[in-house]
């Protein structure tokens, strides 16, 4: 330490004392001359190729010499010594190291070069040379083992410069042949090589590289000669192979033309021609596989313009014929008048004939005959267009034919059906000519049906116009024939018709659906004008619509009928409702019969008689009502009567007044009802005065009855049984006494009655109350004891607390809303217990997510017991809880959270102190880059910052880091461990860590006041100077303390929430 310190010192001192400046008288003459030695030296090395072996220490020597000669050049002697012995130091290594280099070298290239003179053979070259260079060789290998560098040198630089001209001969050869490489590559080239045999250019330039490759690079003279001889195969071989395919692709452009010839038809309109070409053609291939290549690069260029007129011939004959083809079409066509049946078709063709001749005119043959070619295609469809038109008017003949003939058939009776009625006229001589008219139409179908099968076999053969006319003839005949069914049908119908007609009308049709009637007569009229005018398909279709309007005619009148017979039936309900089987029994059983007598008419469809007995019986039914409803409010208003007397003997004004003025009311208003005739409401009014009187005399009564039924409800038969059975029996001799008149001792058994029941509904109430909040207990205590009990604590306290409360607010009077807080409770309790299975399932799934995070943050690395005890805890939670062993089942959950509370907390604590020990590590390397600093010691640096005089004055040390910059990165780091997000076992060493930053922060702040130091005194600055080292030695000594108590300092993890920030202004 000592030691240390005197370095420390001395190092201080070596700096001041640099600002001294001495004076010498004898320095310059001694730097010249040590200066002139080492000039000469580094020009030496330089002659043995320093740059090469030494370049560094040449660069060393150099600046050494400068700064000596610029020292002189300023006049600075005694440096320019000191200087200068550096250099004259310096300039006697690099020599001695570049001698030493430079003959290793030359040694090497030696070895070298002779053994590229054993690869060339050169003792053949000159055998006594070569041996006479391997003697030399060993020479100056014994030279340089004793270090004679210079010697050694010498010789084998000799060595290296017999052996180049022991193979000069041989390098001149090579280099001969690589020039004739390359001018065989040019005769490829010539050839046309690169086009037809690429191959070949690639392999003699590769051979050019090998050759130039053996030259240069190998120095294998004799293998690159022997590579040239290569070269001239391959080059014999290219040419060749050049001619061969040049041949080929004549040959090929030549077969293809003749392909092109064959394609147009050469060998029917050129036959002549394209024989003699195809001959001499297949000659040609012959003298190709016979390899003469010359024979066929000769011949080939003078029969390609042969087969190219072969080509022109037999277009222009081929066009030729084409026209000619299309004029005779055109003929056919006219011919079979296509103009008319297919309008512009024909035109086409002779547009597209015109369009061919004036391209042969202009020599485009080839466009020509296309275009021929598209007229005899539109021929052929002109044709299968007439061929279709033809066949499409025979199809509709066909179809025409086979609907009047299956309309005939269909209709074949109505010709053979004779309709009674008075006919006249018209309808008279069809109705007797009908027989006649039916075998002419059958003869008819017959003669179109063999018209039709001539028309079919002219189109067969091509004769379009023909089979169309024969044709339409049929269509036409079978027209006629089915207009002439439908004439009669439409004839029948009408007759029918009108029949149908003058039948309903007799059955009250005018009376009771004339609009009806009208539309119906109306119709027909109509259909009989259709079939005089001739439109007998019209007049069958009017007929339909008459015979539907007909039907609903019909429909009408059975409509009304119903109608009827529905009245008459509600007017016999009423009637029974108003108790006229009961008052009026003779009138409503004539209603009934007359109904029935309805009913049946309807069903024979006797429609008027039907609606006549229904109008019949609900006129009875109607008066029954009447006189029965007056004799009934008679027999209330007398009943009501008798109640309210009993009532004001019972004195009911006293105990129910409100109920008998409401009764007096009533029975007013029911007498204005009867004196005013109406009975049916005076029916209603007189029930409720009969009500309300009653209600009045036994208004007590009620009112116990009620109260009964109320204790009944809220369980009192359970838990007041004796009291409620008293109530029924007073009761029940309240309503004997009453009926009997005995009205004073019937009120007494009423309140007694009362009293007990209202006594027994409280009772039963309070001791219902606590009979279910007894069972919701025992069930609280049974889900305690299960599952619920451990892993919903929070939600069974809360029922808990409910139940109490409702205990202590209980009130009898408020029974429904208690039942109904109770059946609450009742229900979140039966909810509770089937979700506690998923508040484990979500507590095991929510325990195994925190599994997977914590093992991807690297537990299974460093705790995997840990998380092995963890999956075998929630393993047997599960199998206990699905055991019914609900404690052991929460404990097992319980002590696997703790367990991942331990996981993670441990996983933190590593976490933090990676992070932690990251930026101590970066808070070494910042400190490190100020020791030059903190190296000096507080002493010397005072020596800096207090002058001669004894004044401080403000330092900055070149070469070393700014205090300002440290004091910024300590800063930094202070920031980034307060933002740290420490575990609660980590806080305290985070605070003390921040501590430790505070005191190394302040040190740096007072380095920092050296730039400043000389706005300080003499003893401020001492303190200053001696502060700042103390606190940076405690902060260093607390940092490895610290950092000691760091226990995993792991670089693997990264701190979560740490920002890394430049500066930060809070700390």
């Amino acid at each position: 330490m000592k030691s240390l310190n005197s370095l420390r010192k001395g190092l201080g001192l070596a700096v001041l004392g640099m600002l001294l400046v001495t004076l010498a008288g004898c320095n310059k003459p001694l730097a010249s001359f040590r200066l002139r030695g080492a000039e000469k030296r580094v020009q030496e090395a330089e002659e043995k190729q320093a740059q090469q072996h030494t370049a560094e220490l040449l660069q060393q020597t150099r600046n050494a010499i400068n700064t000596t000669q610029n020292q002189l050049n300023q006049g600075d002697a005694v440096a320019a010594k000191e200087s200068s012995a550096e250099a004259a130091r310096l300039s006697k290594e690099l020599l001695q190291r570049t001698t030493e280099a430079h003959a290793i070298f030359l040694r090497d290239q030696a070895n070298i070069w002779i053994d590229r003179a054993r690869t060339n053979q050169a003792q053949q070259e000159n055998a006594e040379l070569f041996a006479q260079i391997q003697e030399n060789n060993v020479e100056g290998t014994e030279a340089f083992g004793k270090q004679k560098y210079d010697k050694a040198i010498q010789i084998f630089g000799k060595v290296v410069d017999d052996v180049q001209y022991l193979l000069s001969a041989l390098r001149k050869k090579a280099t001969d042949g690589l020039a004739e490489a390359e001018s065989l590559k040019e005769e490829l080239i010539a050839e046309g090589a690169p086009e037809h045999a690429p191959e070949f250019i690639n392999k003699i330039d590769q051979q050019i590289t090998q050759i130039r490759d053996n030259i240069e690079r190998e120095y294998n003279y004799r293998t690159a000669l022997a590579i040239r001889d290569q070269a001239r195969q391959t080059k014999q071989e290219g040419i060749q192979q050049t001619k061969k395919v040049k041949s080929d692709k004549q040959l090929t452009e030549i077969e293809n033309l003749l392909d092109e010839a064959t394609t147009l038809g050469a060998e029917t309109y050129t036959y002549n021609l394209f024989s003699a070409i195809t001959k001499e053609f297949e000659n040609l291939v012959s003298q190709f596989y016979e390899e003469n290549y010359d024979t066929v690069l000769t011949q080939a260029p003078k029969l390609k313009p042969q087969v190219e007129e072969l080509i022109l011939e037999t277009k222009r004959v081929a066009a030729e014929t084409k026209i000619k083809e299309v004029e005779g079409a055109i003929n056919s066509l006219v011919a079979m008048e296509a103009r008319g049946y297919l309008p512009g078709r024909v035109e086409q063709l002779e547009a597209l004939l015109a369009d061919a001749r004036e391209q042969y005119e202009q020599e485009a043959y080839v466009e020509s005959r296309e275009i021929s070619d598209r007229a005899l295609e539109e021929e052929q469809n002109i044709l299968q267009e007439f061929d279709d038109l033809a066949q499409q008017h025979i199809t509709t003949a066909s179809d025409e034919l086979a609907t009047a003939e299956g309309v005939y058939e269909k209709m074949e009776h109505i010709f053979l059906r004779q309709i009674p009625g008075p006919w006249e006229g018209d309808a008279l001589a069809l109705e007797n000519a009908k027989q006649a008219l039916k075998e002419e139409l059958r003869r008819r179908v017959n003669n179109a049906r063999v018209n039709l099968g001539m028309a079919q076999l002219q189109r067969e053969e091509k004769d379009f116009d023909r089979a169309i006319e024969i044709a339409r003839d049929v269509a036409s005949e079978a027209e006629d024939v089915r207009q002439q069914t439908f004439r009669v049908v439409a004839h029948n119908a009408i007759l029918d018709l009108s029949n149908m007609l003058s039948q309903y009308e007799g059955q009250g049709g005018r009376q009771y659906a004339a609009s009806e009637m009208d539309k119906a007569v109306e119709m027909l009229e109509q259909s009989k004008q259709l079939l005089a005018t001739e439109q007998y398909r019209e007049a069958v279709r009017r007929t339909a619509d008459t015979k539907a309007q007909i039907e609903v005619l019909v429909q009408e009148l059975e409509r009304v009928a119903v109608n009827r017979i529905e009245s008459a039936q509600q007017a016999l309900a009423q009637a029974k409702a108003d108790r006229a089987e009961e008052y009026e029994p003779i009138a409503f059983t004539q209603a009934l019969v007359e109904l029935q007598a309805a009913q049946e008419a309807l069903a024979a469809e006797g429609r008027h008689i039907a609606i006549e007995a229904a109008i019949q019986a609900e006129n009875l039914a109607a008066e029954a009502s009447t006189n029965a409803l007056r004799q009934w409010v008679q027999e209330l208003m007398a009943e009501a009567d008798t109640l309210i007397n009993n009532a004001r003997e019972a004195e009911a004004d006293r105990y129910a007044p409100e109920k008998l003025d409401r009764a007096f009311a009533i029975r007013r208003n029911l007498q204005t009802l009867y004196d005013q005739g109406q009975y049916r409401e005076a029916v209603d009014v007189g029930a409720q005065t009969v009500q309300q009187a009653h209600e009045a005399l036994y208004a007590k009564v009620i009112e116990a009855e009620n109260a009964i039924a109320k204790a009944k409800r809220f369980e009192g038969w359970e838990f007041e049984n004796a009291r409620l059975a008293d109530a029924m029996v007073s009761a029940k001799y309240a309503r004997e006494m009453m009926a009997e008149g005995r009205f004073r001792l019937a009120e007494q058994h009423a309140w007694n009655a009362l009293v007990k029941a209202e006594e027994a509904a409280v009772n039963a109430r309070r001791d219902g109350f606590e009979t279910r909040m007894a069972s919701l207990a025992a069930r609280v205590e049974d889900a305690q004891r299960k599952g619920a009990g451990y892993y919903q604590t929070q939600d069974l306290a809360s029922l808990l607390a409910e139940m109490n409360r409702l205990r202590m607010e209980f009130d009898p009077h408020d029974y429904e809303d208690y039942a109904q807080q109770v059946d609450l409770v009742e229900a979140k309790l039966i909810a509770l217990m089937e979700l506690t299975p998923d508040v484990l399932k979500a507590l095991v799934l929510d325990m195994s997510q925190r599994m997977t995070e914590l093992e991807q943050r690297g537990a299974a690395l460093y705790m995997p017991n840990k998380l092995a005890e963890v999956e075998r805890k929630l393993k047997y939670a599960q199998i206990d809880y699905q055991a019914g062993k609900y404690r052991p089942s929460y404990q097992n959950a319980k002590d696997a959270w703790a367990v991942l509370d331990e996981i993670e907390q441990n996983l933190e604590e590593r976490e933090f102190d990676a992070a932690l020990n990251d930026l101590m590590v970066e808070l070494s390397d910042q400190i490190r880059a100020f020791a030059p600093v903190l190296d000096m010691g507080a002493n010397t640096l005072l020596e800096l910052v207090i002058g001669p005089q004894g004044q401080a004055r403000a330092t900055s040390i070149l070469g070393v880091r700014s205090p300002t910059d440290l004091r910024d990165s300590i800063t930094e780091i202070g920031a980034r461990i307060r933002r740290m997000q420490a575990p609660r076992s980590r806080e305290t060493l985070q605070q003390e860590m921040l501590r430790m930053m505070e005191i190394a922060k302040t040190a740096a702040s007072n380095f920092e006041k050296m730039l400043i130091m000389d706005q300080y005194t003499r003893d401020q600055a001492r303190e200053i100077v001696q502060t700042a080292f103390l606190q940076m030695y405690q902060a260093r000594a607390r940092q490895q303390e610290l950092q000691r108590m760091i226990e995993y300092p792991n670089p693997q993890f990264k701190p979560r929430g740490v920002e890394r920030v430049v500066s930060f202004q809070d700390y």
